[in-house]
């Protein structure tokens, strides 16, 4: 095998995105998310998948589903809401032409999401963190003298994925020394893509947590050893 196929062979896709899971007065619950899987698995398969529920459900390209905007489809009082605050392409797409929810084909929706979940082999990873809304971290005066709540969970986050990379390339060499002693440890390789949608300040977040692992490596590993595992990163 070239040295080419077997970079193929090992990299991974990865998406990251984050989220806001609770919000009071006094606390805040922050988290971020990432899917990984191969890329010929990706390509192959999961892109394939993800193409035929577009045409089934006549999605038209551009068009993103949020999950949160689907779910809003089930409250009755969203259809009070003025135009510019709903969301005309979910109604499209889940409605009949009276602009009433069509319940079953959301439930077949949702049915043929799971089906892609669980024929599909990935690997999702979860960072989250409740923080305290003190004014040391949310005073904007404050804004550059903490690095808030965004960036350190990012570098969280990073260091986890390179410990699940790492370990499961370590896992794989002690198998073959097993059976060859002159194995040779090779890592796993990912590209990394992220929408940083929110707003701008978490993409930035994102990009200085990424830029940091390169130059200084993470919590628990080197920069050479983050600079091996993840080829790239792409920000849409």
């Amino acid at each position: 095998m070239s040295t080419r196929e077997e970079f193929e062979k090992r990299l991974h896709i990865a998406y990251l995105d984050e989220v806001t899971v609770y919000s009071f007065k006094d606390s805040i619950f922050h988290a971020v998310v990432s899917m990984n899987m191969k890329k010929d698995t990706y390509i192959n398969n999961l892109e394939k998948d993800w193409a035929e529920l577009r045409r089934k459900y006549d999605i038209p390209d551009g068009v993103c589903l949020h999950f949160t905007d689907i779910k809003a489809l089930l409250n009755p009082q969203y259809f009070l809401r003025q135009p510019k605050e709903r969301n005309a392409d979910m109604e499209r797409i889940f409605c009949d032409t009276g602009n009433k929810l069509v319940p079953d084909k959301l439930f077949d929706f949702y049915c043929d999401i799971l089906d892609i979940i669980h024929k599909n082999n990935f690997t999702v990873q979860v960072t989250g963190k409740r923080y305290q809304k003190t004014p040391l971290f949310t005073n904007k005066k404050m804004k550059n003298y903490n690095n808030g709540f965004w960036y350190p969970l990012f570098r969280e986050h990073l260091d986890s994925m390179a410990y699940y990379f790492i370990k499961s390339a370590y896992e794989e060499y002690e198998a073959e020394v097993m059976v060859n002693k002159n194995a040779k440890y090779h890592n796993y390789t990912v590209k990394l893509r992220y929408d940083g949608d929110i707003e701008l300040t978490v993409r930035n977040d994102f990009r200085n947590a990424f830029s940091h692992s390169i130059s200084n490596g993470t919590k628990r590993f080197t920069s050479d050893a983050f600079k091996e595992i993840f080829d790239e990163v792409r920000i849409y």
